[in-house]
């Protein structure tokens, strides 16, 4: 499925060139190659462009087929293309959401949908049996799209399980629930992975890869690690840590002082004396 092209289940994207190579996997990773941010990547800025003017008529849009719309006809084609530069959209990931959502009708029929699949074959089976999230608002008894890009109300419990599955590698008991692969990918702790952001913590410039955004991290015994977190609004973050450990830390963040909310180096130094990453 990663390389499954977008406009292939959103046909609207047809109409606009700049999305011809976009793929599932270029979206997922925020890199698309379409933004209203500036050319300039030495270095490069993900937040670069995240919102500008554009991006109230597309957020107030109420139904999936306007804020389709507002997304295709308001982004810009950088000069880069689609899988070279990490710039954080919204709008991307909703896309992709139809997209999937698209997918799965195409294999399912009409009737099935993204995040009611996503509540029966991920989360119920791991133990959460509710999942709220936020949909588009559409007319009649149709279920609106699930944004994706934002919009899960989690509990503390409910981001622990999630954690736990990717520390199981996508496991949960004799069930392989997530892409093996894809998550083995994401916990390979010796290796860098995905694309830079252009955001400085403690331990190095984080990259964003699948969704997640990966910080580093030198162990006490000299060893560098490079660990993938979950990052939400106002620094909400649950850390996948070497040695099965997980940090979870709900925050109102200060948006002026966004990297320091983002700033995991704390609860990684904790992790390692728990269970010592260089091992």
């Amino acid at each position: 499925m990663f390389d499954l092209k977008i406009r292939d289940y959103v046909p609207e994207a047809a109409r606009y060139p700049g999305w011809n190579a976009v793929r599932f996997d270029d979206a997922i990773n925020m890199a698309t190659g379409i933004g209203n941010g500036s050319t300039h990547l030495h270095p490069n800025d993900i937040s670069d462009g995240y919102i500008d003017s554009s991006y109230t008529a597309w957020y107030e849009a109420r139904s999936a087929h306007e804020k389709i719309e507002a997304l295709l006809r308001d982004g810009r084609v950088y000069p880069w293309g689609a899988g070279k530069v990490a710039r954080y959209r919204d709008q991307d990931m909703f896309i992709l959401g139809v997209a999937m959502d698209r997918f799965l009708k195409s294999k399912e029929g009409a009737s099935a949908d993204l995040w009611t699949m996503l509540r029966q074959e991920v989360f119920e089976p791991i133990g959460i049996h509710e999942a709220p999230t936020n949909r588009t608002i559409e007319a009649g008894e149709v279920p609106g799209q699930p944004m994706m890009a934002y919009g899960y109300y989690p509990t503390i419990s409910d981001l622990v399980l999630i954690a736990r599955l990717y520390q199981n590698g996508g496991r949960h008991g004799n069930q392989q629930i997530l892409f093996g692969p894809r998550v083995q990918q994401l916990l390979t702790w010796s290796t860098s992975k995905g694309l830079p952001t252009g955001q400085h913590l403690s331990g190095g410039e984080t990259t964003y890869s699948t969704a997640f955004w990966v910080a580093s991290y030198t162990g006490a015994h000299g060893c560098r690690v490079f660990y993938p977190r979950m990052v939400g609004w106002g620094g909400n973050l649950v850390a996948l840590m070497p040695g099965g450990l997980t940090g979870v830390r709900l925050a109102k963040g200060d948006e002026a002082k966004e990297a320091a909310t983002a700033d995991t180096d704390g609860m990684a130094r904790v992790a390692d004396r728990l269970a010592p990453v260089c091992h």
